[in-house]
């Protein structure tokens, strides 16, 4: 797999933003918008060839010259590409400048406008391990200078190493660091007051922290007029060191838990003037994006992810800026298939919920895991609204007798309405799959008949809030619906059952016949498969018809000690109703649990915390299972609203089941902002007629529609079509996705 490449964000005033990388070629390319528009994809800027491919770039606007100027170390020298208005912004060079330069090619450079004389600075740590500069100015005929090393310091950092530099006001002072050889960073400045001559390396913290050459973010914070270095110490603790004026440095002071990043990990940090914010990002060792900030008289706040896990490879190169228009800031990161991906906050707002990708890399094809495309969205009709289903959510389904039946979940009760309680549940009939799928919803006169079960004692029960179908299945003359139930006084979370219930004639709109009441933690969704027995190796019986049932819940029972998904298995005779006594279990190695014993289930896999449903089919062509749920939801600590939905595949029911399948990835889809909401980003949610607001959109309540699922032998794939609800709005869509089953 190819190394991310190392981006360089750079502003162009008045309202350009570009992004500039050495693509896999060794061309310098760059990517750019304009009055935030669309990202322009990235073009070359020089030759291929010109640098090493994925070799850190420096820059900076040159204000007197009204020019963007772009470096690179390469070939003994250092080489800048630079547009302006009086060359009509073309790109001119690659030109080397300044004469022969002793660093390695490659060599990580900074520069820096410093406004006392107007000059433009590069700087790198050279092949004696010394820092060496290159400046020119106005009062030399903006010609570039020979390099010359600062101070006459040797040996300070590793040759071709990380070097951080800024122009410093309060001290009116140019500053340059770097991480040396004996792990204590030392800097370098000049300033009026000594005739902008460079002064002699010295420690900012008497202490070996971090690796030799690592990376160092230096940003000088107005509000409080501090000047603050970050990095990422030997530890894996994002660090940073300050000082005030011209006061000594203090620190260190760490802003996150040990093994947070890797030691010396590359951070960026930026000044947010919109907001008075100093914000630092970096990517950590679990592969996310993560960002640390502070604000004007408020104390550092903990790191928080903007991303999911494990999309980045720890240690990622990051770059961030600020962008006047529309008061954004921006975090660019490398990647290992695209050029570059972005993420970004406006107004500071809520940060956009996916790192987007900005074109292609020469070196690398994406290749997703699979065709995902969005057919229709099936709610929010005209029909449902009429029947006050004005937003509903999951969609366990079966056919029965001929016709195809949807279990949906809870139906908001909005101000006004009359009908069935608040968050009672909808049942409707599939009037046609194709062309596309048209849906009939089962109503009790102008209104839809709420989900109802009547208990053995004769009562009747209609489950209401965070109370909904998990499974369906068909069998003899029954419709069979697994529902989730609070059924004792003050019951909630997290004391549900599960109640198996039927009915002949989903269409009738009449309470549903209790079956079993199944009062186990292990299985609170259960995704039902029906099957000949003789034709699925392992089970308990070879005869007759039986039930496959995964179950999500809890392992060994416990709420406290995690989620995963159990295998159950239960007989099915003709005239006879189903028991709760009759289930095995799964025992894994120890083969199946005799009838009703559900202690010894042991799981097929574990899941994240949180919700999500589950589905289940097989696809025949195959000879394969496939399991369907969701990584995502947006509530309390498991808050994951980026989360995919995600299959496994198995050739019978006790596995082996298959690492998981992103089958639908909201931020690779581009979900967000079109059809799932995002705060900040669309008002989606304003629109929707649940008049549900607030909160972020997130895929979940994936169930398979069994009829439309086809198995493609010429070139080994499924394709699967499913029901999806997205929270906000509050709708449930029709999804398609081809993948190879591994």
């Amino acid at each position: 797999m190819p190394t991310p490449l190392r981006p360089l964000v750079l502003n162009y005033p008045p309202t350009s933003l570009e992004l500039f990388a050495v693509d896999d070629d060794g061309a310098v390319k760059v990517a750019s918008k304009s009055d935030n528009g669309a990202w322009n994809p990235p073009v070359a800027v020089s030759p291929a060839g010109a640098a090493q491919p994925g070799a850190p770039l420096a820059g900076a606007f040159h204000p007197p010259g009204g020019a963007l100027e772009v470096f690179y170390v390469a070939r003994g020298s250092a080489h800048v590409l630079w547009k302006a208005p009086h060359v009509g912004d073309a790109w001119q060079g690659p030109h080397p400048i300044g004469g022969d330069l002793p660093a390695p090619d490659g060599a990580h450079a900074v520069a820096v406008h410093y406004p006392h004389g107007g000059t433009m600075e590069v700087f790198v740590v050279g092949d004696d391990g010394g820092v060496h500069g290159l400046w020119k100015a106005p009062h030399v005929g903006d010609t570039w200078q020979r390099p010359f090393r600062l101070a006459d310091a040797g040996n300070l950092a590793p040759p071709g190493g990380h070097v951080a530099a800024v122009h410093y006001p309060p001290g009116e002072t140019l500053e340059v660091f770097v991480a040396c050889h004996d792990g204590r960073i030392r800097g370098l400045w000049k300033a009026p007051h000594v005739q902008h001559a460079w002064q002699a390396p010295f420690v900012l913290v008497d202490a070996d922290v971090t690796t030799p050459g690592a990376s160092l973010a230096v940003v000088h914070y107005p509000p409080d007029e501090k000047l603050e270095l970050f990095f990422v110490d030997h530890s894996g603790v994002l660090t940073v060191l300050w000082k005030h004026a011209n006061e000594a440095w203090q620190g260190a002071l760490h802003l996150s838990h040990e093994g947070f990043a890797p030691a010396g990990a590359p951070v960026t940090a930026c000044y947010y003037p919109a907001a008075k914010q100093l914000e630092v990002h970096v990517v950590g060792t679990d592969g996310r994006v993560w960002v640390a900030w502070k604000g004007d008289d408020v104390p550092w706040k903990a790191p928080h992810p903007l991303t999911e896990a494990n999309i980045l490879r720890p240690g990622t190169p990051i770059t961030s800026t600020s962008y006047p228009v529309n008061d954004q800031l921006e975090a660019f990161v490398g990647d290992e298939t695209w050029f570059a991906r972005v993420l970004w906050k406006h107004h500071n707002g809520m940060w956009a919920p996916c790192a987007t990708p900005l074109g292609p890399r020469s070196g690398a094809t994406f290749a997703p895991a699979a065709q995902t495309r969005r057919v229709a969205q099936l709610t929010g009709t005209d029909d449902f609204i009429r029947a006050r289903v004005r937003g509903v959510d999951l969609g366990a389904n079966t056919s029965h007798r001929g016709r195809h039946f949807v279990f949906f979940g809870d139906v908001p009760r909005l101000p006004g309405d009359d009908g069935p309680p608040h968050d009672a549940d909808a049942v409707v009939r599939v009037a046609a799959f194709s062309p596309n799928i048209s849906l009939e919803v089962i109503r009790s006169g102008e209104h839809f008949a709420p989900f109802t079960i009547q208990k053995r004692d004769g009562t009747t029960v209609v489950p209401r809030t965070d109370q909904t179908p998990t499974g369906a299945f068909s069998d003899d003359a029954f419709a069979y619906v697994f529902f989730l139930v609070h059924d004792q006084p003050g019951a909630g979370w997290p004391d549900p059952v599960i109640y198996l219930t039927r009915h002949a004639d989903p269409s009738a709109g009449e309470p549903y016949e209790e079956v079993f009441r199944w009062a186990d933690p292990k299985v609170l969704q259960v995704a039902p498969k029906v099957v000949d027995n003789a034709s699925v190796p392992g089970l308990p019986s070879t005869s007759g018809r039986g039930v496959v049932m995964l179950g999500g819940g809890k392992i060994d029972g416990d709420f406290n000690a995690g989620d995963a998904v159990h295998l159950a298995w239960m007989p099915l005779r003709r005239g006879v109703k189903p028991r709760v006594e009759e289930i095995h279990y799964h025992r894994g190695d120890a083969g199946w649990s005799a009838p009703g014993d559900h202690a010894s289930a042991t799981p097929l896999w574990h899941l994240p915390g949180g919700y999500t449903s589950l589905s289940l089919t097989f696809v025949g062509g195959a000879n394969r299972w496939l399991a369907l749920y969701s990584r995502a939801t947006a509530f309390g600590h498991t808050n994951r609203p980026q989360g995919a939905v995600v299959a496994r595949s198995a050739p019978t029911p006790a596995g082996p089941w298959s690492d998981e399948i992103p089958v639908f990835d909201p931020c690779r889809e581009g979900a967000f902002g079109a059809y799932m909401h995002w705060p900040n980003l669309d008002d989606l949610d304003e629109h929707d007629p649940s008049k549900l607001t607030g909160g972020t959109g997130h895929a979940y309540g994936a169930f398979v529609l069994e009829p439309l699922t086809q198995w493609n032998r010429e070139d080994g794939t499924v394709t699967l079509h499913y029901l999806m609800s997205t929270f906000r709005p509050y709708q449930v869509h029709h999804m398609t996705s081809r993948f190879r089953l591994t």
